[in-house]
């Protein structure tokens, strides 16, 4: 029986937090002109698609962990949530909140 990952509690954290941060996204881009709806919806699917590449390769990467690549294991994932997170934040930054 394999033992749970060190990472689990971390990585789904993680996860619901880019959840999160989409659905906040999706929100405003109902409220966007119907003119930049589009362009709008076309990064957010490619954020999301972004986020459920990650979401799988992360849990992979849990299922890899053991006493001698815990380290390594370690490393990778937190590229992958730098990944995510900067790809967020920078679109986050770049759109601007209509009220």
């Amino acid at each position: 029986m394999q033992q749970p990952s060190s990472y689990r509690n971390i990585i789904e954290t993680k996860i619901e937090e880019w959840h999160q941060r989409l659905a906040k996204l999706e929100m405003r881009a109902r409220k966007e002109s119907a003119s930049s709806r589009e362009k709008f919806r076309v990064k957010l699917d490619t954020l999301s698609t972004a986020v459920n590449s990650a979401i799988i390769e992360l849990r992979d990467l849990e299922g890899q962990e053991n006493d001698q690549n815990t380290m390594e294991i370690k490393n990778k994932i937190l590229q992958v949530f730098e990944s995510i997170d900067r790809d967020l934040v920078d679109y986050e930054d770049k759109t601007p909140f209509m009220l």
